[in-house]
């Protein structure tokens, strides 16, 4: 990412270090005892090193970490989910009994997990819920959308409405 990164290994252990720590490890400026640790932050801080680097770093990266061009991932994963619908024959809509006995069962679940909520020792009382899904204003995501497109350089216009106070529909406008 082009920031300075340290991996401060004051013990080497060629297990742990040629397996979960390979990235950290590799890309990053490696310090073996706390002074060279210092040294290494005074340097980045006195602007006089910068992200590591060298063509072991650029191998790494490349094997690792792909999608470093091109599409962003959010475009990459829209492209194969319009293909999967594209390629989609129109499946039928299942019989009405089916739909009703689905919308009757997803009611029931909702209904006794909103009841449970209420009960001492409840796994997710409503006020986590609250501090977990904060909710946002349908201005403010709209507001979020247009800096997103800023810095991307896009100009697709794109709605945004609320279905309930934490979903919302997003979707460019034709």
């Amino acid at each position: 990412m082009r920031i300075p990164a340290f991996s401060f290994r004051p013990s080497v252990s060629e297990a742990i270090d040629t397996t979960f720590y390979v990235l950290p490890h590799g890309l990053s400026h490696q310090c073996f005892a706390t002074a060279e640790l210092i040294d290494g932050i005074q340097q980045v801080l006195d602007g006089n090193l910068g992200a590591a680097g060298g063509e072991e770093r650029a191998v790494l990266v490349k094997r690792y970490l792909t999608g470093q061009e091109g599409a962003l991932a959010c475009e990459r994963m829209m492209d194969v989910l319009q293909e999967i619908t594209e390629k989609r024959p129109d499946l039928p809509a299942p019989p009405l009994s089916q739909r009703l006995s689905g919308i009757l069962m997803a009611q029931s679940r909702v209904l006794i997990k909103r009841v449970k909520s209420y009960f001492p020792g409840s796994h997710a009382p409503q006020e986590f819920h609250r501090h977990r899904y904060p909710g946002i204003t349908v201005e403010e995501l709209r507001r979020r959308i247009r800096r997103f497109q800023a810095i991307l350089g896009d100009e697709t216009p794109i709605s945004a409405e609320a279905i309930t106070p934490q979903i919302f529909s997003v979707r460019p406008t034709d």
